[in-house]
């Protein structure tokens, strides 16, 4: 029913909204196309890159503590895609905002996977879950802002895009990323000087303009 699809890679981000019609179909013309190029969500880790289903909407209320173990329900959203998309949202929604706690639960995916788990092999995997995150339901661009205000959308995309280019090259933003997590984060810090590339984060009062361009 949307021939687009059929370009769309195994693993995108795209696919987790893929499970009712309507999300993506919801979306006008030009904010579909930036979605389906947002290539930036994309994991770096092989393990957050590792193509699985996906129940997308792994929090604690979908799981049940049996006899046996826990077992999850609510498979409304699940998809084939990346791995770190279910990491991303059982992180956020599971971890209370705890780097520890989230740690904690990658280095288990991670060695019940018999991946690597060394510090490094940790933080990376968790720095991909980070960004995830930002395109999952409930995450700051979740479509349903897009069917409201297209336009306020897509500015929010393409504000987005050059701050997680920059965190990944920048330690010292991306550390600040991993203790804060990336949505509180962006609270606490979301006004931005935009100066083409990188993105100089600016502590701005609130009166000020969200958005600079720099001549």
């Amino acid at each position: 029913r949307m021939p687009a699809l059929r370009a769309v890679p195994l693993g995108s981000h795209v696919w987790w909204w893929s499970s009712r019609e309507e999300l993506l179909g919801k979306l006008d013309q030009e904010s579909r196309q930036v979605w389906f190029q947002a290539h930036w969500f994309d994991p770096v880790t092989e393990a957050g890159k590792r193509i699985v289903t996906a129940h997308a909407d792994l929090h604690e209320q979908n799981m049940l503590q049996t006899t046996t173990g826990i077992r999850v329900i609510d498979f409304e959203y699940a998809c084939v895609t990346h791995a770190v998309h279910d990491l991303a949202f059982a992180a956020e929604k599971c971890c209370c905002g705890d780097r520890e706690w989230k740690t904690a639960f990658i280095k288990a995916y991670l060695e019940a996977s018999n991946k690597p788990a060394t510090d490094e092999a940790v933080e990376d995997l968790l720095f991909d879950a980070e960004v995830a995150f930002l395109g999952c339901h409930t995450g700051p661009l979740e479509l349903w802002e897009g069917h409201v205000d297209p336009a306020k959308w897509r500015a929010t995309v393409a504000r987005l895009q050059p701050f997680v280019e920059e965190a990944r090259r920048r330690k010292e933003v991306r550390e600040r990323v991993l203790e804060e997590g990336i949505v509180p984060f962006l609270k606490a810090h979301k006004h931005f000087c935009v100066a083409g590339v990188p993105v100089l984060l600016c502590d701005l009062p609130e009166e000020a303009n969200n958005w600079l361009v720099l001549n």
